[in-house]
């Protein structure tokens, strides 16, 4: 039978520090010097360079012991210097302050073995007589007011959202009666809860138009475009006052450095001290570290609110949150989407941007143009219209985009924006006062807009010619289809997979599709004239095995390919690229768009936005380097796309500057009426498919031909050199 004795502890008995040693580590911390000084001192040792001495002096600095020794050390050291600086001067001297601090001694004195019995009991026996400043029953309750207040709550039993103040609370009606506090106003709206939240942490200021829409937007994630003196640092700190009053959640407030979100600190500062007056201390505590700049407001309730560095990537994983605000987002790297996205899956967190844009790009651009799979795991863009709740986007994948007008501002004056108008340039002026995204400073094509994206009449491809320019892969592979009429250019179609199909099935897929959308377009199969493809990896073996395959086409076009190497600095191999880009850019600085993206084409506008938010890249071209190693821009990956798409649009672009498209005799004039036409051929397609279904049946003497069949439907005669199995023709049957 096992004895009434206590069982001895299993492992190794913990060593004691010796009065010597806790001598050795006064020493070090009093004196502020190393092992190497204080065992000198201390132990008398000489510590020669690489001494056995030295060496027992490092570990021993390094026994568990020994080190935990110095670390309460020093906090005791902390804490005896803000006694001493607090009775130092008695002019400022803080009662409230004065009394915390010694709750706290006491508790930290209770608690620490290394203090005698004695101390320790009368710290037990004079806590007993103090109580917690933080937990007085009328800083509880002013909490508890708010929350009832403002706070929505959401029952598990029967899965409804309804104001908290729907739940009775005797305690706090009995306070509000015994302190004579204003009855909480019972407001069903979002809004009008937030607002009685607002007006009491800043009686003086009141929303504006465009700041409500934030306050009661029933959407995830927001980002709002804003000039300057638009009140989005204020709108920004109310939100964050709003979440950091829910009991336990975790709030970021994310910008480029901490300068950028002075302004939000400051008014979320200024809400809590209103809030809790005079007793804010108390309930929020702040933490300033100076070495990262991350800067931590947390409360007795279990809030935490960081701001946090965009430069400091790394450190913004490993956390759960509920929000995110992004202060100046103009200037945050746009690849920290991702790194917040990943943080908001547990706790169904939200991302709020509000900002004065810079240009395309950065974390409010790809919010702004943000990107998605569709069923079928193509990658779409869902327009801003189509992203709201009202227009039936589930709440998870819900966003508002909307300005914030600088005239709903009360306190904005409109004479220095009309002054500001002849003072600043067209698209300085649309970003700082509109809010408005425009090509900034660095981008690759400053001059390429929103309205090059457009979508095009049918009848603009009529005497097109057309080139297909691939940029080849063993994985990714791209094409772009460019129409060409002798003065526009047209991005027609494009082509983009990132599988394992091999280049020869993406090659036949091209052959297949590309003169269909060309028919689509209303253009002329048989002026697709050229394709380019890229330099490498080669693709002569495919193109041979297409042709000696019987069950295959040929390639429908001559083929050439990029400009590529090791020629001087004037060489087509390192010219091309930057003579094509100056050729995009002066088509996009004519007054009369001469560069247009068809909206009509399938993923056209992805390109487009690829292009618009390019950056500039500076390569020096007076060095005989390489020029394939460099290509003089930046493009956003857009998930899977990288640049390949772009390489594509370039190639071909660069066949057209070049000269190599030859303009065809016109063959036709383009119809007055498109709609009309467009019947007429569908009543042509009929009848032609009923004929060749009822070949068999109708005497020949019934029988009709393809040119009677079109002169019935179109009212005139078709050209001859016309047939329906491919000669040149403008309608999809004609070619």
């Amino acid at each position: 039978m096992p004895s009434g004795k206590p069982r001895p502890k299993l492992g190794r008995p913990k060593k004691k520090i010796t009065k010597s040693e806790r001598e050795f580590a006064d020493f070090m911390v009093d004196q502020n010097v190393g092992c190497i000084e204080a065992a000198r001192k201390v132990f008398k040792w000489k510590c020669e360079p690489n001494s056995k001495q030295a060496l027992k002096a490092v570990e021993l600095t390094r026994a568990p012991r020994i080190k935990a020794y110095i670390e309460s050390r020093r906090v005791k050291v902390t804490q005896e210097a803000e006694a001493t600086g607090m009775l130092a001067d008695i002019d400022i001297l803080d009662m409230d302050n004065f009394r915390k601090f010694f709750y706290e001694r006491l508790r930290t004195i209770r608690d620490d073995p290394d203090v005698g019995a004695q101390a320790r009991y009368q710290a037990i026996m004079t806590l007993k007589k103090m109580a917690d400043p933080s937990s007085d029953y009328n800083l509880i309750m002013m909490y508890v007011d708010l929350i009832w207040r403002g706070t929505t709550v959401h029952c598990p039993n029967c899965h409804n959202t309804f104001p908290l103040w729907k739940i009775e609370n005797e305690s706090l009606e009995a306070w509000h009666k015994e302190e004579e506090i204003t009855p909480i106003d019972k407001v069903e709206s979002l809004l009008d809860r937030r607002m009685e939240i607002l007006h009491r942490a800043d009686n003086r200021k009141r929303p504006h138009a465009s700041q409500i829409i934030a306050l009661e937007a029933p959407e995830r994630h927001i980002a709002g475009l804003a000039g300057a003196r638009a009140g989005k640092s204020w709108l920004l700190a109310c939100l964050a006052l709003i979440h950091f009053l829910i009991p336990g959640v975790e709030i970021w407030i994310l910008a480029r450095i901490y300068e950028d979100a002075k302004s939000e600190v400051e008014f979320l500062r200024n809400f809590i001290k209103t809030l809790f007056y005079p007793h804010s201390r108390h309930l929020v505590s702040e933490h300033y570290d100076s070495r990262t700049g991350e800067l931590t407001i947390s409360s007795k309730w279990g809030s935490l609110l960081k701001v946090r560095s965009a430069k400091a990537k790394g450190s913004i994983t490993g956390r759960e949150l509920e929000l995110a605000l992004v202060a100046e987002p103009g200037w945050v790297p746009e690849d920290l989407y991702e790194e917040l996205r990943a943080r908001m899956t547990s706790r169904l967190g939200r991302i709020i941007l509000l900002g004065t844009p810079k240009g395309y790009t950065g974390i409010l651009g790809r919010m702004v143009n943000m990107m998605g799979r569709d069923e079928h795991g193509r990658m779409v863009r869902i327009p801003k219209e189509q992203r709201t709740i009202a227009a039936g986007m589930p709440w998870s994948r819900s966003m508002l985009v909307y300005n914030l007008k600088v005239e709903d501002n009360p306190e904005y004056v409109k004479s220095e924006r009309d002054a500001a108008r002849y003072e600043l340039t067209e698209s300085e002026y649309a970003s700082e006062f509109e809010g408005a995204m425009t090509s900034e400073e660095g981008a690759k094509f400053p001059l390429l807009e929103q309205r090059h994206l457009i979508k095009v009449d049918l009848s603009d491809y009529f005497n097109c010619v057309f080139v297909l320019g691939i940029d080849q892969g063993a994985k990714n592979f791209a094409a772009c289809l460019l129409a060409f009429d002798g003065k526009r250019v047209y991005v027609v179609r494009e082509y983009f997979f990132c599988d394992n199909n091999t280049m020869l099935y993406h090659i036949k897929e091209l052959q297949r599709l590309v003169p269909l959308w060309i028919r689509q377009v209303g253009g002329n199969k048989n002026n697709w004239q050229l394709t380019i493809f890229d330099a490498d990896p080669l693709v002569f073996s495919e193109l041979q095995e297409l042709e000696d395959d019987p069950k295959n086409k040929p390639w429908a076009t001559p083929v050439t390919f990029r400009p590529k190497g090791k020629g001087g600095k004037n060489s087509s191999a390192a010219t091309w690229r930057p003579r094509t880009y100056e050729y995009v850019n002066n088509l996009c600085s004519a007054k009369t768009a001469q560069l247009i993206f068809d909206e009509n084409g399938e993923d056209v506008y992805l390109l487009h936005d690829q292009l618009i938010r390019a950056q500039n890249v500076t390569v020096d071209r007076s060095k005989d380097s390489d020029p394939n190693k460099s290509k003089g821009w930046v493009i956003s990956k857009m998930m899977d796309r990288a640049d390949h798409v772009c390489d594509a649009f370039i190639m071909a672009m660069w066949t057209i500057l070049n000269g190599e498209l030859q303009l065809t005799d016109e063959s036709g004039t383009p119809p007055n009426n498109v709609w009309e036409e467009h019947t007429n051929m569908f009543n042509y397609n009929i009848m032609v498919s009923e004929r060749n279904e009822l070949q068999g049946y109708l005497p020949k003497d019934e029988r009709m031909s393809e040119n009677d069949m079109f002169k019935k439907n179109f009212g005139r005669k078709r050209a001859s050199s016309w047939t329906i199995g491919g000669a040149p023709g403008y309608y999809k049957d004609e070619s």
